[in-house]
């Protein structure tokens, strides 16, 4: 996801509602789409250390834009979307179950390794759920992750750390120098 996320990618085709169309063909397009991309890449740069939005960015992209029955995900050279009716020359889509999720194969580009992703509508219903969990207005006191994830009986026993603040220092560190 890292790879597709706005902020890594230039141009029109990074966004699955836009695979497959051409960039703008006039000089003043481009310059008019140079100064939004250029906008826009700089406020990403500014939100991209933030894991907590990069999550809600993933929850909001395979939950509720890409439309899985015209777009593929290719994984291959840093990832790029595709139209699954022409994806060389191949139709990737499936008459029967439009919907079912198109991804292909690093190894071997003609396979599609989620042919048979048969619940992927609840998963994206579920993607859909965290995103509108995560974006909802809340309390400041309030955990918007207890909202998503449901903590099983042991962790809700278990004691809290006595340090939490030396423990994300900690976990910051470990995230800016890998």
């Amino acid at each position: 996801f890292l790879q597709l996320h706005a902020s890594r990618r230039k141009g029109t085709a990074a966004h699955p509602s836009n695979a497959g169309k051409a960039a703008p063909a006039s000089a003043s397009a481009s310059k008019s789409a140079a100064k939004g991309g250029a906008k826009k890449e700089e406020q990403a740069s500014l939100l991209e250390p933030s894991l907590g939005v990069l999550l809600v960015d993933f929850f909001r992209l395979f939950g509720r834009v890409i439309n899985t029955s015209q777009v593929g995900i290719a994984c291959g050279g840093g990832g790029h979307f595709f139209q699954k009716h022409d994806k060389n020359g191949a139709d990737w889509s499936n008459d029967e179950r439009p919907y079912m999720l198109a991804v292909e194969d690093p190894k071997d580009p003609t396979n599609d390794i989620c042919r048979s992703s048969y619940n992927v509508m609840r998963v994206k219903s579920a993607f859909d759920f965290a995103y509108q969990q995560l974006t909802a207005p809340s309390l400041p006191s309030e955990s918007l992750m207890a909202r998503i994830l449901r903590l099983g009986a042991i962790l809700v026993s278990r004691k809290p750390p006595s340090n939490p603040r030396a423990l994300y220092a900690a976990a910051d560190s470990l995230i800016a120098n890998p």
